[in-house]
């Protein structure tokens, strides 16, 4: 487009073919400057989705670590506590023996 620009300017009027020349410059670049931008922005999506991907499978692999410890920490627990059996009470009180 400059060029274009430049030969109106230096010499005036001037035969189409001259001006259309640099306009046709200035839509190759322009075409050219919309395929890298859209080859990007399509590069850019991919691994923005594989990183939000990537995340959540560590995010739920990280649950699941620290689900296992703490089951681990409570057999621990558990294992060194045994809980004592419990023993059958009779209940067959009444309330006049209680008095």
């Amino acid at each position: 487009m400059m060029q274009s620009f430049n030969v109106i300017g230096a010499a005036g009027l001037v035969a189409p073919t001259q001006v259309t020349s640099g306009v046709a410059q200035g839509l190759i670049a322009t075409a050219l400057g919309l395929a890298i931008a859209l080859f990007a922005l399509f590069t850019c999506n991919f691994f923005s989705r594989t990183l939000s991907r990537t995340l959540d499978r560590m995010e739920r692999l990280g649950s699941r670590v620290l689900d296992h410890i703490k089951l681990d920490q409570h057999e621990l627990i558990e294992s060194q506590h045994p809980k004592r059996p419990l023993v059958a009470v009779d209940v067959d009180v009444t309330v006049e023996e209680v008095r």
